[in-house]
């Protein structure tokens, strides 16, 4: 298979998701969250530099970024609710410069402002885990499995 096939494969493989389990008021709702585009997340990464002084921030020292500002700016580009199986996007209204003073709604900041830390940490380590980690795994076990082959090909020529 050549590149030109490789990424065509690419571009039409299904794209791993996550579910998410988040209580809203009195109801708990399920959001998905697909791995984001190598453009979405490079930018989101860019705009959440790791807050100072970092030794306040561990996690941002470990990460390199911004987690929370990360998820914030990922999970509308790449999250949506279910609702009976069916994939519902939530409401964002983009501004409209011919109506200045419109009242815009933007149901993922009013999630955010509404749910929980404990809410946000599960939807952050969805979005890590889909961006970040599952990258990081794969390329370790891919490693492991170059540095077993070669291994097990210096014991055959000795």
């Amino acid at each position: 298979m050549g590149f030109s096939d490789d990424l065509k494969a690419a571009k039409t493989a299904a794209v791993p998701h996550v579910d998410v389990i988040v209580p809203v008021h009195k109801t708990e709702y399920v959001l998905r969250f697909r791995k984001a585009d190598s453009l979405v997340w490079v930018e989101a990464v860019d705009r959440s530099p790791a807050r100072q002084p970092i030794e306040n921030y561990p996690y941002d020292s470990l990460y390199g970024y911004n987690l929370r500002n990360v998820t914030r700016l990922v999970a509308p580009k790449t999250g949506v609710l279910l609702i009976d199986g069916k994939e519902v996007p939530l409401r964002v209204d983009a501004p409209n410069p011919d109506e200045p003073d419109a009242e815009l709604v933007n149901e993922w900041a009013e999630l955010f402002e509404t749910i929980s830390g404990r809410a946000e940490s599960k939807i952050g380590d969805a979005i890590y885990a889909l961006n970040e980690y599952e990258s990081q795994a794969a390329l370790a076990r891919t490693l492991a499995a170059l540095k077993k082959a070669q291994t097990g090909s210096r014991k055959k020529s000795a």
